[in-house]
């Protein structure tokens, strides 16, 4: 089964974001809840390796406060809100993350680590793959400058754990930080 790691903001802020992508055309808003990826979808063959090896890497790994700012794109095939943090714990988050999936090698065809560098964490509003036209995302993108400035900052203290089965993306486990 597939499976992928992720942030999700506040219920608020996430109905809020839920609002703005079913208010304009596309599928994103039936194929997942808003969140900010931190391990991408992969084909897992031993769940419960998977789940240890992730709380391995999360008790290493401290609550962060999130920020959501101004949304922009990847080209134009994504809009997204831009995703602000303070100091190194995010990436050190994604970092641990895949290097312990990678050490323990239970992905079929997870990728190699990359370099943190490239680790843009962002929140997905629309995909042209998704049936969102480019000039519709500058509509949705006009909403979403004057709707981040809502969003307050917030805590994460822990991640979801998603799984792929016929009916899309759901949640599988939330997983906590290190409380301490």
């Amino acid at each position: 089964m597939r499976y992928f790691v992720g942030i999700t903001p506040e219920p608020e802020v996430q109905a809020k974001i839920d609002a703005l992508r079913r208010s304009f055309p596309g599928k994103l808003v039936q194929h997942v809840e808003p969140h900010i990826t931190i391990l991408p979808p992969a084909e897992y063959v031993q769940v419960s390796t998977l789940e240890e090896g992730l709380l391995t890497a999360l008790s290493s790994v401290n609550s962060l406060t999130i920020q959501l700012g101004a949304p922009a794109y990847f080209g134009k095939r994504v809009l997204f809100f831009s995703v602000l943090h303070e100091g190194t714990v995010l990436p050190f988050l994604r970092d641990s993350v895949w290097e312990e999936v990678n050490r323990t090698r239970i992905a079929d065809s997870l990728p190699a680590i990359e370099d943190s560098r490239a680790f843009h964490p962002h929140l997905t509003l629309a995909m042209s793959s998704f049936g969102t036209p480019f000039t519709i995302m500058q509509q949705m993108e006009a909403e979403a400058k004057v709707m981040v400035a809502s969003f307050p900052p917030f805590l994460v203290q822990s991640v979801k754990v998603y799984v792929r089965d016929q009916k899309g993306w759901r949640t599988w486990k939330s997983l906590n930080l290190n409380q301490g």
